[in-house]
């Protein structure tokens, strides 16, 4: 008798879902890509470093792997968050990138629209987004509140705000270790800034 015999079939598995854990009532939010115009800024004038430039690209390959359902995306994130920092110091901030997208759809209101991860403008709700990890990083807790609530569409949002703190620890060590000359990859100016 196989392993995979008839009294195993009731027990396959089956995967989960792209749901995230229940937060609130109704759907996860939608991922789109951004159209150009509009509201469109450039990254050089949103991003303050080369450490905020890998973050929204890790999140730009987060919310595309969630839109297409492909683990091409994550794989993506994780080469690219590799090449920047090496195999052991990259893998916490595709994490810390997956916590906020995750929390994003836990949380927030309206979908979300990215550009992908090698595009040089940013979208109104990439934007933001890096100010609230921006706010995140400054340690502002009055510029934070407002930013979480603008990122969540009126509401404060626990979650969110909490990833984006759990991305600004990471943000402000490596920006610490660059001004001492430590900071590896993003020193040496392969931090993953657009064009």
């Amino acid at each position: 008798m196989s392993f995979a015999s008839d009294r195993f079939a009731s027990d396959r598995f089956e995967p989960e879902s792209a749901s995230p854990p229940a937060m609130r009532s109704g759907e996860p939010i939608r991922f789109d890509f951004a159209r150009s115009g509009g509201d469109c800024r450039p990254c050089r004038a949103i991003c303050q470093d080369a450490g905020e430039h890998l973050a929204l690209a890790l999140v730009r390959f987060v919310c595309a792997g969630y839109m297409t359902a492909s683990a091409d995306c994550w794989e993506a994130a994780h080469a690219h968050a590799d090449a920047t920092f090496g195999a052991v110091d990259g893998p916490p901030f595709v994490a810390r990138a997956g916590a906020l997208v995750r929390a994003l759809r836990a949380e927030r209101r309206a979908g979300f629209a990215f550009f992908p991860a090698s595009c040089a403008q940013v979208s109104r709700d990439e934007a933001e987004l890096i100010a609230l990890v921006q706010a995140a990083r400054a340690g502002d807790p009055d510029r934070l509140r407002r930013a979480g609530q603008k990122v969540g569409g009126g509401v404060s949002c626990g979650a969110i705000v909490t990833a984006a703190r759990a991305l600004a620890v990471l943000l402000n060590r490596y920006a610490a270790l660059i001004a001492a000359g430590q900071g590896g990859g993003l020193a040496a100016g392969r931090g993953g800034a657009p064009n």
